[in-house]
């Protein structure tokens, strides 16, 4: 009896050591999984950033460009802006000046593709030139 004692100690523990093993093997089944998951998510999240700054880079740049037309547009005379009253388009822009008042303008600068939306916009103030008064020298 002490050799079937012993035999079945020796396969009980041989059962123990294989399932160990196979809870072990699960275990780094479960564990790659999650790291996958997290790995794939983490992917995701990167794109993503990465992608909000090539378009925050490209939108800074469209905005410096039509800053430029603005900023020539503001240094406009008041002629210059009486000639260019209304929307017109200036290359790929879209300029739209409007009279308030007789000495204020509103200039603003959209995108010819949503000219809805101005990217830009300023008013500038142009006094109303009066006649000089001539003086003659006695």
């Amino acid at each position: 009896m002490e050799a079937s004692n012993i035999s079945s100690l020796v396969e009980a523990r041989r059962l123990s050591c294989s399932s160990r093993r196979g809870v072990a093997l699960l275990e780094v089944i479960v564990s790659l999984t999650i790291l996958v998951i997290t790995s794939a998510a983490f992917t995701v999240q990167l794109s993503q950033a990465l992608m909000a700054v090539a378009r925050s880079q490209s939108d800074e740049a469209l905005y410096q460009q039509a800053d430029a037309l603005l900023v020539a547009a503001s240094l406009w005379p008041r002629a210059d802006l009486d000639r260019r009253l209304g929307s017109r388009r200036q290359g790929p822009w879209l300029l739209t000046i409007h009279r308030h008042s007789p000495t204020i303008y509103d200039i603003s600068v959209a995108d010819t593709s949503d000219a809805e939306r101005p990217l830009l916009t300023t008013s500038v103030y142009r006094p109303v030139r009066t006649a000089r008064p001539t003086y003659e020298l006695h």
